[in-house]
């Protein structure tokens, strides 16, 4: 393969992190927010970062690198396939479609580049259920994935959970609502009892998901179902 060749192939990729991220927006379910993909991807980097270095003195078994790499590209496949969808009104497959759509976009990376970008986008199919209908050809990388890097893959799952109370935060801030319920509330009652779950099966993860955090986010989350708000520097921020 040529430089040329190479430059074109990487250039997919960086086409897709340009426009197609900038444009694309999450939270649908709060259409007030309008997070865009690109947005996102710039915030969950330094999340991944400073959770990384929470973790830093549990010494636990994760590759920095893998994560970080994932972060990087966990959401590359959603703007090839439809953009951002809510859990809860999710095209049928869309993680596989997802999967299937970003395994063409590298197709013509250099080789040792694109099994790398393949391995970080697939660290959190490890998580899914899903994984099951994942193509043949990408069993392998999964179960790789599973006897070498669980740990890494449950860290990753702590930093998007995680990212998302960031979110909400933040829409909280902004008095994000849809005609249910606030986003924070929304969020915490989501993401508190899976991030709990995380912490029974790591327990180093309690450095990042504590009982004070626990417990101060369900007080605010509390508030933003009474539609109640308080300034930042009201909660010793």
């Amino acid at each position: 393969m040529s430089d040329l060749a190479n430059l074109h192939g990487i250039k997919r990729v960086w086409d897709n992190a340009q426009r197609p991220m900038a444009v694309v927006t999450r939270w649908n379910n709060f259409p007030d927010y309008k997070q865009t993909l690109q947005a996102h991807s710039n915030s969950v980097t330094v999340t991944t970062l400073s959770l990384c270095e929470l973790l830093l003195p549990k010494k636990l078994d994760i590759d920095q690198h893998l994560i970080l790499g994932c972060t990087v590209l966990h959401d590359h496949g959603e703007p090839l396939t439809g953009g951002d969808e809510h859990i809860d009104a999710q095209t049928a497959n869309k993680p596989i479609l997802e999967w299937e759509a970003f395994f063409e976009l590298i197709e013509d990376l250099p080789e040792s580049t694109r099994r790398k970008f393949l391995r970080f986008f697939t660290l959190p199919y490890v998580r899914k259920s899903c994984a099951t209908k994942l193509p043949a050809h990408a069993w392998h990388i999964v179960s790789e994935l599973q006897l070498n890097h669980a740990v890494s893959a449950a860290t990753f799952d702590l930093i998007e959970r995680y990212d998302y109370l960031l979110s909400a935060r933040e829409g909280y801030r902004l008095k994000v609502r849809n005609p249910e319920e606030g986003i924070l509330e929304h969020c915490f009652k989501r993401q508190a009892p899976l991030l709990n779950k995380l912490r029974e099966e790591v327990p180093e993860f309690g450095a990042v998901w504590s009982n004070q955090l626990h417990d101060e986010l369900a007080e605010l989350a509390e508030k933003d179902a009474r539609g109640e708000y308080v300034n930042d520097n009201e909660n010793g921020e």
